[in-house]
């Protein structure tokens, strides 16, 4: 359900490798960014002059409800307030 929500796992390739006598392995290969994927990367990851913790915390909160809990991306997660203690300092 994140590949729908978050482009940026387009670029992410999940597969498993096993033998009969090794346990399975999971591999995770990214492919490199586009031009254009590069420059929107850029833009997007810039810190700002203008940076407050109060600030992030309410758009991560905001993500949490509207990805994790509203399209139901993680089931064991049913508030953002609950889901964001683990970023207590």
């Amino acid at each position: 359900r994140l590949w729908k929500q978050l482009p940026e796992l387009e670029r992410l390739q999940i597969y498993m490798v096993s033998t009969a006598d090794q346990p399975a392995a999971v591999v995770l290969e990214s492919v490199t960014r586009t031009p254009v994927q590069a420059q929107a990367y850029q833009s997007q990851t810039a810190i700002s002059a203008t940076l407050h913790e109060t600030q992030c915390t309410t758009a991560l909160q905001s993500f949490v409800s509207r990805i994790v809990v509203g399209q139901e991306a993680c089931p064991y997660t049913k508030s953002p307030d609950w889901s964001a203690t683990g970023l207590e300092k």
